[in-house]
């Protein structure tokens, strides 16, 4: 139990941090200081950074693996992709609140800009649904793991959305490059020191 209570303590912290902003854009998009425009693109923001922060994980601790920073981060990994579930479906009920017409929306779904950001936030929001460890043992690891490889599809999209909505390929690449460069690094420390990796 004396384990338990510091890691409790932690997790309870994380989602305080995590969900902060999103309390604090929602205050500032309800009392009129600040538009439609802002918290759109705010929670797009975080949803964005912190689905990075959440790709940043299994690489970082695979190149540390006896790292206590990685391994904390490994445990709280869940957080980071729920959370940036939450931001996205933020960003997408601020637009569905916004624009308040079926006609609009199924109109908007004819163009790339739209689509992909609605693909993106559906496998967003089954990956979500399944990472709890009962979905873990129900759909078995082997088909779970191939289920959350949908990640990728969907970082991609949205990267896709992003670019399509703001024409900002230096920012994209500036998220991407981190998750590529680690990704590669881990991969080849995995296959050039495979003793450590099979203690992973």
């Amino acid at each position: 139990m004396a384990d338990e209570t510091p890691r409790s303590v932690w997790r309870y912290l994380l989602w305080a941090i995590l969900v902060a902003p999103a309390l604090a854009m929602l205050g500032r998009y309800l009392s009129g200081h600040a538009d439609y425009a802002e918290a759109l693109h705010t929670s797009g923001e975080f949803a964005a950074r912190l689905l990075v922060c959440t790709l940043l994980i299994s690489p970082l601790r695979r190149l540390f693996p006896k790292s206590r920073l990685s391994g904390a981060l490994r445990r709280h990994r869940r957080s980071f992709g729920v959370a940036a579930c939450g931001y996205t479906l933020l960003h997408a009920a601020i637009y569905l609140v916004e624009t308040k017409a079926l006609a609009i929306w199924l109109g908007d779904l004819e163009q790339p800009v739209y689509w992909t950001a609605w693909v993106g936030a559906l496998m967003f929001l089954a990956l979500a649904a399944t990472s709890s460890d009962i979905a873990q043992r129900r759909l078995s690891m082997r088909w779970w793991q191939r289920l959350h490889s949908l990640v990728y599809v969907a970082a991609l999209l949205s990267a896709v959305h992003w670019y399509m909505v703001h024409n900002a390929l230096g920012a994209i690449l500036v998220h991407a490059l981190p998750i590529v460069v680690l990704r590669v690094l881990a991969q080849w420390r995995t296959h050039s020191t495979p003793a450590d990796a099979a203690k992973r």
